[in-house]
């Protein structure tokens, strides 16, 4: 099966088959020539899971674009996942998009807290336990 024989009609086992190929394209072609290749149709397909598979794998990826689809889902797993691993997403408005379709238990305040502070931060919980710890 070709994978724009899949493109045409999308269902969960499809989009696994999409993902799975689109994969191994990646990995043999590079991300330039699955970025020229690909990117147009994944965008059509109105997927956030393979946007978010996308925009996080393929550098150069029109990331707003495929955020865009993400936000639209307003599915708080991918609006995390897409918050949290995507560089340059807008974490408030993955993060406003979650809310309104559900509560949910994602924490993207710890986004929004840059890496090496977070970090920082980490490193003091653990040096503190570690003292504390200490008989």
């Amino acid at each position: 099966m070709k994978l724009k024989e899949c493109v045409v009609i999308m269902d969960n086992e499809k989009e696994e088959i999409i993902l799975e190929k689109i994969e191994r394209y990646y990995k043999n072609y590079g991300t330039k020539r699955t970025k020229l290749n690909f990117e147009d149709d994944i965008l059509k397909l109105n997927s956030p899971n393979l946007s978010y598979w996308f925009a996080k794998n393929i550098e150069g990826s029109n990331i707003k674009a495929h955020e865009q689809i993400v936000l639209e889902s307003k599915n708080p797993k991918w609006c995390y996942k897409f918050a949290r691993d995507v560089k340059g997403s807008d974490i408030d408005s993955l993060e406003h998009a979650s809310h309104e379709a559900s509560e949910h238990d994602y924490d993207f305040e710890s986004l929004k807290t840059p890496k090496y502070l977070q970090e920082e931060k980490d490193i003091e919980d653990i040096k503190h336990l570690v003292k504390t710890s200490k008989k």
